[in-house]
């Protein structure tokens, strides 16, 4: 393996990724000579070693992706926050260092970090550097990221940043306060400078629908730095739900196809968090893919569905909790291939596997009158949108990545570790 973290850290495989580009057409020559000449060769090297050559490493039955909240805490008041505003909650350091250690021992090679704002949170700087062992990427609004910071992360080399916006600067700072949008910006120029690979990720609504998809914001973004692009469709979650962002079922199909087409055009990466999840079956919740761990301790499906039955602390460690946990695991009775998302495609269903393992808590959140009215005006969902496993290179790469995970990781059956 040596060789090749060798190899990843010089230039020489963009070269041969322009030379395999002639021959057989669809490799994304274009993003891979981004790949090894952007990024900071550690960097590079910590992204292949944790996240390519260790993904077929047997695991012993757990997820290969975790989602961990360190605090609810933010700068910003954005419309479309999946956080709920309550009373502020931050993780202690103690706990989110057992559970990514818990998760490593378990073979999880790669943890989400978000908030509120990780860069508020006081242990990042300590928890980054304490587990060299495995892959961190963050999600951040800009705001804090300086070169002091940039270059902490550089050396550390195992991070990304995935920073958020809602479109060009003018959608942006309508939704988030003037200014924003340079301000992040002028986080994207540190990383950029130091070799960080970074992705942005767009919450798209009806209000952003066409700006977040137009080439001037892509081509944007990368001439920034960006390396992957990240789809968001409206949920109406939060604490300010807007029902009227909620995309239609013909805007869903739209941004769906469009990202399919600028990853094939230009040299990013474009994600459609609900469809992308096609050639794999449904969404990484069903699957058994991913859990999530809030501020709280609470170990939920799904950083959009605010429920869970069990909860982490020190005599609770991570895999006894996902183990416990009845929804989590019967959140694979909502498995369709068909289907992107439980909230806004089987809402009645995912309403009563709630409401039968909540019974005297259960609340009315979100508002799944509103989504088994949205879903049953859209009808049943269809195998139509899922054509890019069939001629998308990244599609067929990503299903073939994460069942790699789920061989080694959670089936879609009951997750068990025994």
């Amino acid at each position: 393996m040596s060789w090749i973290l060798e190899l990843a850290r010089s230039r020489w495989p963009a070269r041969g990724f322009a030379l395999l580009g002639r021959v057989w057409p669809g490799v994304p020559v274009g993003f891979a000579k981004r790949f090894f000449s952007e990024v900071d060769p550690a960097c590079r090297s910590k992204i292949i070693e944790h996240l390519l050559l260790s993904a077929r490493k047997p695991g012993g039955g757990f997820p290969p992706f975790v989602f961990l909240s360190l605090t609810t805490r933010c700068q910003l008041d954005c419309p479309g926050c999946s956080v709920r505003k309550d009373a502020p909650v931050d993780m202690s350091f103690e706990s989110a260092d057992r559970i990514v250690a818990e998760g490593r021992a378990a073979g999880t090679r790669m943890f989400i970090l978000l908030g509120g704002e990780p860069f508020l949170w006081p242990g990042l700087r300590d928890l980054v550097a304490g587990h060299p062992d495995v892959y961190f990427q963050i999600a951040t609004n800009g705001l804090l990221l300086d070169a002091a910071w940039a270059e902490t992360l550089r050396r550390a080399g195992n991070a990304a940043l995935t920073f958020s916006v809602d479109g060009p600067e003018d959608d942006t700072d309508r939704k988030r306060g003037r200014g924003v949008f340079r301000r992040v910006a002028a986080g994207m120029a540190f990383a950029k400078t130091k070799g960080l690979p970074f992705a942005v990720d767009v919450l798209v609504g009806r209000d952003n629908f066409a700006a977040a998809q137009s080439l001037g914001f892509v081509r944007e973004m990368i001439d920034r730095g960006a390396l992957f692009l990240y789809y968001l469709p409206y949920k109406p979650v939060g604490s300010s739900p807007d029902p009227n962002q909620v995309l239609t079922p013909e805007e869903r199909r739209r941004l769906y196809r469009r990202v399919v087409e600028l990853r094939s055009l230009l040299p990013i990466v474009a994600v459609d968090h609900e469809f992308d999840m096609g050639p794999l079956g449904g969404c990484i919740a069903t699957q058994g893919l991913a859990i999530y761990v809030s501020a709280a301790g609470l170990l939920q499906p799904c950083s959009n569905l605010f429920y869970g039955d069990v909860r982490l602390d020190a005599k609770m460690p991570l895999v006894d909790a996902f183990r416990k946990s009845v929804l989590v695991r019967r959140m694979a009775e909502l498995d369709d291939p068909r289907a992107g998302c439980p909230l806004t495609d089987r809402p009645g269903t995912l309403r009563a596997l709630l409401e039968e393992i909540f019974p005297r808590t259960c609340r009315t959140f979100p508002d799944f009158d509103f989504l088994c009215a949205y879903a049953q005006a859209a009808g049943a969902p269809t195998e139509d949108i899922y054509l890019g496993e069939k001629y998308d290179f990244y599609a067929r790469f990503a299903a073939m990545t994460l069942r790699s995970g789920r061989r080694r990781g959670a089936s879609r059956a009951a997750p068990s570790l025994r």
